[in-house]
């Protein structure tokens, strides 16, 4: 910044602004700071001070900060307003921002404010620069009209001679010229690649990066530039197997014929041996000839940093799977142990057996044997069902029956249950429909439920520490997963900031458990929350909408139609 940001605070607790303030002063922002504490000190402020950013507490004594946010509009609707609060609901906070709040921030997290004002003071500049630029083009457009003006005046004054005719015909062709330099100029720099086609389709204007990328990728200069059909070369690609194609031809024709007021789609192109990704738009040409205009933008960076934020995503996930199987490891050998001993006993029992002089009690040796490969058996399934918690890899969607995790995870939790005194039990819906998902991060959630429940009864008295493990329908055909306890519960205050990030209760906790179950949730196309149980306890509930269909073997995004720039491999491909 070219000076310090001017920011206003209307906040009637000085220690919260003595907070803000050191915040702010760490992030290093350059900035000066107004604290205002009554609605005349802000009025007055907003004329005096003249702030770039606006800081209101939501609830004052005598005033609020909805109120402030209304007269800042009603002054200047560029002059972004965060309203900061102690205790803000959903519904106030999306009424605020639909009152024209650029955020809000909730005093409990006040690390999320100077992020918040870095942005919103670029969103302020961004407006400012676009407002500037819309009042340039504005003057410069009845410039423009009043310099025609000018020009026939000057035409009809001298019509009595021709020379003078003649010199304002070369003006004003002359300022013909230079307005269409300026638009191609213009248009020569338009971000991605650019296409202008007429009615029928055929291209009537390229820009350089249209032309330029397109020989880059191998295409011939006649079958790239003005004159061609753009939807012929649909068609080809069509024929020549790219099904992706025929989505966009539909989409082009509608936008041309009318019927639709815009087109877009995503696809994958390769180039030298990589995917570049891209987005493709077409708009109406705003004309009485119609025509469109057809759009090419590379997001393959965009692309690959949201691959990168999954990978990343993925190895939190792990890192907490692993961290729970820690917390987990007494339970575990607990677990272990009764199988093992049961094998060491059964196995100096047949010892014994077979050094007894005579012949050998053959159904009585082949019943310890039996023992044998059962304990192995239960302890080959304790350690298959540990190991697959902790596998690390892609997500795999597919369906997965809600039920059987549940019985398949819950001996791991057991044990540490049986620990502490607490009986963990289940009431599972039978015929419950699979759901679409990846198993093991299904399971993580579920892990991560019951072993905060088990956490939260271990200073609960003895006797009545329960754990139920509930499935059942949701409504719209969804399916539903519970887990309730008889602990303390949440606070009320608490309920929705236990799933963000780095919240935690526990001593030695990251804070990061509820926070992936909420992403998994998500990312399934489902939600999770929290509520206390009128009996005292809490209950988390899952809700995950039913397998509907096939599933694809792979998250990954299918490619679209390849439209590479006249492809080496296929040279009928679409020229963007």
């Amino acid at each position: 910044m070219s000076e310090p940001l001017r920011i206003l605070i209307l906040e009637d607790e000085p220690e919260h602004v003595f907070l803000m303030r050191l915040l702010l002063e760490r992030d290093q922002l350059e900035f000066v700071l107004r604290h205002v504490m009554t609605e005349d000190e802000f009025l007055s402020a907003l004329e005096e001070f003249d702030p770039q950013i606006v800081l209101a507490d939501y609830l004052l004594p005598d005033w609020d900060g909805l109120s402030a946010l209304a007269a800042v509009k009603q002054r200047d609707t560029d002059l972004p307003v965060i309203i900061v609060s102690g205790r803000m609901g959903e519904e106030v906070a999306i009424d605020s921002l639909k009152r024209g709040a650029v955020d809000y921030v909730l005093k409990t997290n006040l690390q999320r404010l100077p992020p918040a004002i870095r942005r919103a003071e670029r969103e302020r500049q961004q407006s400012v620069a676009v407002r500037a630029a819309q009042s340039a083009l504005r003057q410069a457009h009845e410039e423009l009209e009043q310099r025609v003006k000018d020009r026939t005046t000057e035409l009809l004054l001298a019509n009595s001679s021709l020379h003078e005719e003649i010199q304002d015909h070369q003006r004003t062709e002359r300022d013909l010229r230079e307005s269409r330099t300026l638009i191609s100029a213009v248009f020569a720099s338009l971000f991605g690649n650019v296409a202008v086609l007429d009615r029928a389709g055929v291209i009537i204007a390229v820009n350089d990066s249209w032309f330029r990328f397109g020989l880059e990728q191998g295409g011939q200069a006649e079958r790239l530039g003005i004159g061609i059909s753009y939807l012929e070369i649909c068609r080809a690609a069509i024929r020549g197997g790219d099904s992706g194609c025929e989505a966009v031809l539909a989409g082009l024709e509608a936008v041309l014929s009318g019927s639709l007021p815009e087109f877009s789609g995503e696809y994958c192109g390769e180039a030298g041996g990589k995917c570049r990704w891209f987005q493709m738009v077409v708009t109406p040409l705003n004309r009485p000839e119609g025509g469109a205009v057809v759009t090419h933008v590379e997001t393959t960076r965009h692309r690959e940093a949201e691959l990168q934020v999954q990978r990343l995503s993925h190895e939190v996930a792990h890192v907490g799977r692993v961290n729970m199987a820690g917390e987990m490891a007494g339970a575990l050998a607990h677990e272990l142990r009764q199988p093992l001993t049961a094998i060491v006993s059964n196995a100096e029992a047949g010892l014994h057996l077979m050094s007894i002089p005579g012949p050998t009690d053959a159904p009585e040796l082949q019943a310890i044997l039996t023992d044998v490969i059962a304990g192995g058996r239960r302890a080959g399934e304790v350690i298959s069902r540990l190991r697959s918690l902790l596998r690390k890899g892609q997500s795999e969607l597919r369906p997965v029956d809600l039920n059987e995790s549940v019985l398949a995870m819950l001996p791991l939790c057991r044990g540490q249950a049986t620990l502490h005194g607490i009986s963990l039990g289940t009431e599972l819906l039978p015929d419950l429909p699979p759901v679409q998902g990846d198993r093991i991060q299904l399971e993580q959630v579920l892990m991560n439920l019951v072993g905060n429940a088990i956490d939260a009864l271990k200073t609960a008295a003895p006797g009545g520490r329960r754990v139920v493990v509930r499935t059942n329908r949701a409504s719209g055909g969804g399916v539903e997963l519970s887990v309730e306890d008889t602990g303390p519960g949440v606070p009320e205050s608490r309920l929705e900031q236990i799933f963000e990030s780095f919240v935690t209760s526990k001593p030695s906790g990251m804070g990061m458990g509820l926070s992936l179950c909420r992403s998994i949730a998500q990312s399934h196309g489902g939600r999770i929350w929290a509520a206390n149980q009128p009996g005292g306890g809490a209950v988390f509930r899952l809700q995950l909408p039913a397998c509907a269909g096939p599933v694809p073997a792979s998250t990954a995004p299918p490619p679209g139609p390849k439209l590479a720039l006249g492809s080496r491999a296929t040279p009928a491909k679409l020229p963007s």
